[in-house]
């Protein structure tokens, strides 16, 4: 459901802008509730003194919803990244990601590496010292190295997505994966004739997912 407190929709009603694809109020109050909720539990956590034995992580499951309507406008924009939730584009799967690890991260800094949220569970596990379950298969890498300003080896990372969400950029179930500043799409059984089909951008310098370089690049 999309709604706010109606005092906190009118503060942003007159803080928005005709010319900004973000301005619906009422999503903003959605977010400034949101906020608010996070900062008590915040301020929870120092009042009894466990701030610095406490891990943090902060993330998205998926990109914002930019296709329902709300009066006239639609909830969120997800620009320059293309599409939204429930698709395989950028704009429905590359969210932000804020970790405060004590002793380990390091305030206002920022890093473009690319990680997964299989990542959390061997980052943990390993950041704690517990044992990993013997025989248990994990997707996920440890990413402390990132966290401690360093970098990973370039990975390749994998989105599966079984599903056929109708929303106006519907793809077939997919599988995607990234690596090096690439993105390939391959869409299962697509069409009439069920082939399957693929879209290759080079995300690191086509943001917008705009050129499907599939054709051009045979050896990506």
């Amino acid at each position: 459901p999309f709604n706010a407190k109606q005092d906190v929709v009118d503060h942003f009603i007159n803080k928005r802008s005709p010319f900004n694809s973000q301005r619906s109020a009422t999503y903003a109050g959605m977010v400034k509730h949101f906020d608010d909720a996070i900062a008590i539990l915040y301020d929870a956590l120092e009042e009894v003194g466990i701030i610095d034995d406490t891990i943090i992580v902060f993330t998205s499951d998926n990109g914002g919803n930019m296709y329902d309507v709300l009066g006239e406008i639609h909830p969120t924009s997800n620009f320059p990244l293309r599409s939204g939730k429930a698709t395989q584009y950028d704009g429905g799967s590359r969210v932000p990601t804020f970790i405060i690890w004590p002793g380990l991260t390091q305030s206002n800094t920022l890093s473009n590496q690319p990680i997964q949220s299989a990542d959390f569970y061997p980052t943990l596990l390993s950041g704690l010292n517990a044992e990993m379950p013997k025989g248990h298969i994990v997707d996920g890498e440890d990413i402390r190295p990132i966290l401690r300003g360093d970098t990973l080896s370039p990975r390749p990372i994998f989105t599966y997505y079984p599903t056929m969400a109708r929303v106006p950029d519907w793809l077939p179930p997919s599988a995607t994966v990234l690596y090096d500043g690439w993105k390939l799409i391959k869409t299962f059984f697509y069409g009439d004739k069920e082939e399957h089909r693929y879209a290759l951008y080079n995300v690191a310098s086509d943001v917008e997912e705009a050129r499907n370089l599939a054709n051009e690049r045979p050896d990506k």
